[in-house]
């Protein structure tokens, strides 16, 4: 119960992401890396950057472990890129009006970075390490 009680803004969004990724209409068209520089692009790696903080905060409430603070944002960023990979692969193999797209992945990627370095930044300023 303590998971859920701790956990439920990332998981919430993480559902969120889900729905978006399965009801979006998909554009047909073959990605490129200067797609990463679109407006698209740029709300995927900022819905991971917040994934990842939110799963940080609630990961770093349930430890108590010496290194909590980058346990907590370790764990977050392995399951923030499972996950952009399992939303692809859903994308590109269960969905029929959708693709899987490396580049939305790259993105995400970069978003999960991203969320991770302000969590443990903002973390050690708030003394949580």
């Amino acid at each position: 119960m303590n998971f859920i009680k701790h956990t439920w803004p990332g998981l919430s969004w993480a559902l969120l992401i889900f729905i978006l990724s399965t009801v979006s209409p998909a554009t047909l068209h073959l990605p490129s890396f200067w797609d990463l520089f679109s407006l698209d692009k740029a709300a995927h790696a900022t819905c991971y950057a917040i994934l990842v903080f939110l799963l940080s905060s609630g990961f770093r409430k349930q430890t108590q472990l010496k290194f909590a603070l980058l346990h907590a944002a370790g764990s977050a960023t392995v399951f923030a890129i499972i996950y952009g990979g399992l939303i692809e692969l859903y994308q590109g193999y269960i969905l029929t009006d959708r693709t899987a797209d490396w580049v939305d992945f790259i993105a995400n990627c970069m978003g999960i970075y991203i969320g991770m370095q302000i969590f443990i930044k903002w973390g050690l300023q708030n003394k949580f390490a």
